[in-house]
């Protein structure tokens, strides 16, 4: 189960089939083959080797896609930095994984030398064609490149693949160590986007620093469908391109979703869309309804996964006004328990190897062969799962627990609220007490606490009501996935700044 063999064989069987876009250009699995076979040479040549790291730092390109083959190829681990990120950010994430090559494309050309010397890595720059590679840095000073060497025995499944940064709500960035086994099993056919190989791509909305970015390619691969990459995760972009493509496959974040239902419908052809779906962080009912509303001759499904364990838990579209809330039950491979405080716990063939470089957050993420989530959840009778919040976001007030999630749910209906996030301070009486930041619409002004418990008097029990609201402009949220930061907001309050409560 290695990596390189899902496009050597998508390539061998429909080498004319178009495997990915970006704007007007599209490249053919044909065409990646070769360009891989390129690049290959073209690491060898520079002295990359089986093992070796390869951190690639670029914006949302086709031309990331031969040096992604080729480090799989090789053996080498690809390590996908945001391109989104600047100097001064990419340097501590190079200085942690401690590449043999940092790789970026011409945009961050002027920064990649610095930014390499300064990790102890070679640096180079690939050109728009993808092929060849500009190279500086430590010891190299412009020598000429040694002749290629033939690759060594190559990767076995159990070697690592990639190396993902989790973007986290809080704290620094991990590395999730990821073996090529696992991502071929993360993206086999199975319970998840395609049935069937050929036919319509999908269009994704994660930049190539994600683990979904790369997920959704392979999971289009290992079907012979294209992807369609869009550079920015706005609602007109992502829709435009499902008309462009003709994609019969869209999924968004929940919060991508509310933008694509603000939009103007007649504004783009999307009758090719055939299922859609939502995932990652709460999907609420009353969201699963007015998308299917918006697209109601479409398949609608929620999926559950992390960085960490692939994909989880998803639920078919015939349960989802049979389970409202719910995530669905476990996809095929996977084992879904609770801990007895509520966590949940997943076990699978497609889990990380381990975080890397961190032995210590490695064996507190598992549980025998369980991985640790993070996230609390409950159970019903049919295996069904229901997240209710992060376990370290788990609100203690007065001896009670209040998940986030649940009283966001009841917000949200509150007139005038466009988005809402809660969480909770410090206090001396309660232990921590219920806050909830509000973003109202249009020039409405928050409402005062008492009205918001007035609102929630029949709904939730007292101890769950807020006792501050604080007025924001925008929720803070990480980019890809749409998790709020509700440390961030935490902090607006108990470092002093009380200013909108």
């Amino acid at each position: 189960m290695l990596v390189s063999d899902i496009l050597r064989d998508a390539a061998t069987v429909s080498p004319g089939a178009v495997c990915a876009t970006l704007e007007q250009r599209e490249l053919t699995f044909g065409e990646l083959a070769v360009r891989t076979g390129h690049m290959v040479q073209t690491l060898l040549s520079i002295g990359i080797a089986k093992g070796d790291r390869i951190a690639c730092w670029s914006d949302i390109s086709l031309d990331v896609l031969p040096v992604f083959g080729a480090a799989a190829q090789i053996g080498a681990v690809f390590a996908p930095l945001d391109g989104r990120l600047g100097a001064d950010e990419v340097l501590p994430l190079a200085s942690y994984l401690r590449p043999r090559a940092l790789i970026s494309d011409r945009g961050h050309a002027a920064d990649v030398r610095g930014v390499a010397v300064e990790a102890g890595a070679l640096s180079a720059v690939f050109d728009v064609e993808a092929s060849t590679l500009t190279t500086t840095g430590p010891g190299r000073k412009g020598a000429p490149a040694p002749s290629p060497q033939p690759p060594a025995a190559g990767p076995k499944e159990s070697d690592p693949h990639i190396i993902y940064l989790t973007s986290g709500s809080t704290g620094r960035p991990k590395g999730v160590v990821v073996s090529h086994r696992a991502s071929w099993l993360r993206s086999f056919p199975g319970d998840c986007f395609f049935t069937h190989a050929g036919g319509p791509g999908l269009v994704c909305m994660f930049p190539q620093s994600h683990f979904a970015g790369w997920n959704f390619t392979l999971e289009c691969w290992q079907r012979r469908r294209a992807v369609h990459y869009v550079r920015s995760a706005g609602a007109d972009a992502l829709l435009a391109e499902v008309a462009r493509r003709k994609a019969s496959h869209l999924y968004g974040i929940p919060a991508v979703w509310e933008r694509i239902l603000e939009t103007d419908a007649s504004r783009y052809d999307c009758s090719s869309l055939r299922q859609v779906d939502t995932g990652t962080s709460a999907a609420m009912p009353h969201l699963l309804e007015r998308v299917q509303e918006r697209f109601p001759w479409c398949e609608l499904r929620v999926y559950y996964g992390s960085t960490e364990g692939g994909m989880h838990t998803s639920l078919a579209p015939w349960d989802l006004w049979r389970k409202p809330g719910s995530v669905g039950k476990a996809v095929p491979g996977c084992r879904v328990v609770l801990a007895e405080d509520g966590e949940i716990l997943v076990a699978n063939e497609a889990v990380m190897s381990e975080y890397w470089d961190a032995p210590q957050e490695t064996a507190q993420a598992f549980d025998g062969d369980f991985y640790r989530t993070g996230d609390v959840g409950t159970l019903d009778p049919e295996g069904y799962l229901t997240i209710v919040g992060r376990k370290r976001e788990i609100i203690r007030t007065g001896g009670e627990s209040v998940a986030p999630v649940e009283v966001e749910a009841l917000l949200r209906s509150y007139p005038g609220v466009a988005d809402v996030a809660v969480f909770g301070v410090p206090d001396a009486q309660w232990g921590e007490v219920v806050c909830a930041a509000v973003v109202m619409g249009g020039d409405l002004a928050p409402p005062g606490v008492s009205h918001v418990r007035s609102f929630l008097e029949d709904k939730l029990a007292a101890y769950k009501h807020p006792r501050r609201i604080l007025a924001v402009d925008a929720i803070p949220r990480t980019p890809a996935t749409g998790q709020v930061k509700r440390a961030l907001l935490r902090q607006t309050l108990t470092d002093g700044g009380t200013g909108g409560v």
